[in-house]
């Protein structure tokens, strides 16, 4: 099934073309930015077995599939608040995970989301990343 991403951001795909990745085919790549640094407000349709890779500023990474998208963001804000009026899934730039035991808040920066497709076995290929 298709879900539709929102986010605000760059398209960065002629760029990660030039990156070798033998198990995936790139279906889509963004550099999130807000749009007082030009980035733009997108949408891009993906279906959920589709693999997402989303770095961050600390240089972790998670991936996952496009159908997990839900569960990880978690935000609560509905996509009508940045401009998006047709639902789906909002990328947004910061993720917050809450708080740790001395009440920090733990937020983490989404650098770039890329939007994979395997050419093999799915499970195969995100062991394997």
């Amino acid at each position: 099934m298709k879900k539709t991403l929102h986010l605000v951001g760059k398209d960065i795909a002629r760029d990660a073309d030039a990156l070798q990745l033998d198990d995936y085919t790139i279906q889509h790549a963004y550099q999130l930015t807000g749009t007082r640094d030009g980035g733009t407000a997108m949408q891009l349709e993906a279906e959920d077995d589709h693999i997402v890779e989303m770095r961050f500023d600390d240089d972790s990474f998670w991936m996952g599939t496009i159908g997990e998208l839900p569960q990880i963001l978690q935000t609560g804000t509905p996509p009508e608040s940045r401009g998006f009026s047709n639902g789906g899934i909002e990328i947004p730039q910061v993720i917050s995970f809450g708080s740790d035991t001395r009440g920090v808040f733990r937020n983490v920066i989404l650098k770039t989301l890329q939007v994979l497709k395997p050419k093999g076995n799915i499970v195969a290929a995100i062991v394997k990343k």
